[in-house]
């Protein structure tokens, strides 16, 4: 009995070398914790981290916590259809302790709106989100998340929607779209049969861009009022900063003081422009591959490099950061006046066509009933 009491001692021992010098014993593993968070700080369910053959999923508070790692270099990957991570991945290196604070975000998050067709932007007033894309879709939603189907009773395609004294959508024949609460929609005459693309609302007054140089203006966004903007060229965008500026095909840039008398700029470019907007001093236009202008004044203007050479569709401006959109999932971001410009990932593919700041929030809208919102590009 001491003899084979002696012999399975030797072989126990036998065993415990070998896990040793294989580095398998369970005392010997480690962790790599972390947390994943959305633009707003706050995390992120359902996202699998993986570390080498090993992976977590994140539990409601956006923590995870991969366990059994030995002493290696690993590379961890966040991974949720439909979300896009920064960083994509981190190189964490394990050596003889659990490594905490390997974290991630999503910058932009995908909302479900319901909409299968094109939303091209979202409007906020009366305590209300109104989105409008073709097929004269209207959604509300009063938390910017929760998206509900309005009946607008039109089939045209709105291509762009402000608040000012209410609800305005503007979009494919001459359509001009009026609502107090974004639910209950009134048509009214706009005088003309162009394609609509753009409006703005400022200084007490509506105005509105299309086809054929078409200019409109209206303080109530009932009466309409058609003014000569000097061009044939579709104009397709416009924004109030320190005057009018609109911007159309061909590189066509128009100011006014007032909305009704217009003066051409030169842009400096043959390609098409299709999103302005005004912010910390600065006019920004983008337009067909991948073209980026700024401006000071609206007059003088400079042309810009992106790593983009898809069509920019629109460009927004909030807290300090311009963002622009466009194709296959394209946005940028730029925080010096438009000068540099970073890409970012959004975790989609589809066109996206507008972006709107409201309330400290960017939406961006595009193909597929698509939208994204982030606190923090």
């Amino acid at each position: 009995m001491r003899k084979s009491g002696f012999i399975a001692l030797c072989a126990a021992f036998a065993v415990f070398l070998s896990l040793t010098s294989c580095g398998d014993m369970p005392w010997t593993r480690y962790r790599i914790k972390g947390t994943i968070t959305d633009s707003s700080g706050n995390g992120v369910a359902g996202v699998t981290v993986t570390a080498g053959s090993k992976s977590a999923v994140t539990g409601d508070d956006g923590k995870y916590s991969i366990e059994g790692l030995k002493d290696e270099a690993y590379t961890v990957i966040p991974s949720k259809a439909g979300l896009a991570f920064t960083p994509a991945s981190r190189t964490i290196m394990v050596d003889d302790q659990d490594i905490s604070g390997v974290d991630f975000s999503v910058v932009w998050n995908p909302l479900s709106s319901g909409a299968s067709g094109d939303l091209e932007g979202v409007a906020y007033g009366n305590s209300i989100y109104v989105a409008a894309g073709t097929g004269g879709s209207v959604l509300t939603s009063a938390d910017g998340t929760t998206w509900t189907a309005a009946t607008s009773g039109i089939t045209s395609n709105l291509r762009d929607i402000v608040y000012g004294t209410g609800f305005v959508a503007v979009g494919s024949a001459g359509v001009i779209f009026t609502s107090a609460d974004g639910s209950s929609w009134g048509l009214y005459a706009s005088g003309v049969a162009s394609d609509l693309k753009g409006i703005t609302y400022a200084n007490g007054i509506y105005v509105v861009v299309g086809d054929g140089g078409v200019i409109l203006v209206s303080t109530d966004g009932t009466a309409w009022g058609l003014y000569t903007s000097g061009v044939a060229s579709a104009l397709n965008g416009i924004v109030y900063g320190t005057s009018y500026v609109a911007v159309g095909d061909g590189g066509v840039i128009l100011t006014s003081p007032d909305g009704t008398v217009w003066t051409a700029a030169s842009s400096g470019t043959t390609e098409n422009l299709k999103g302005v907007i005004h912010g910390g001093g600065m006019y920004v236009a983008t337009g067909s591959k991948g073209s980026i202008l700024t401006s000071p004044d609206g007059f003088s203007w400079t042309a810009r490099t992106a790593d983009a050479t898809v069509d920019i569709e629109d460009v927004g401006y909030g807290n300090g950061a311009f963002v622009a959109v466009g194709a296959d999932g394209t946005l940028l971001v730029s925080r010096d006046g438009g000068v540099t410009w970073t890409s970012q990932a959004t975790g989609t593919t589809q066109n996206l066509l507008g972006v709107d700041y409201l309330n400290n929030i960017f939406f961006v809208t595009g193909a597929g009933g698509t939208v994204l919102t982030s606190s923090a590009p």
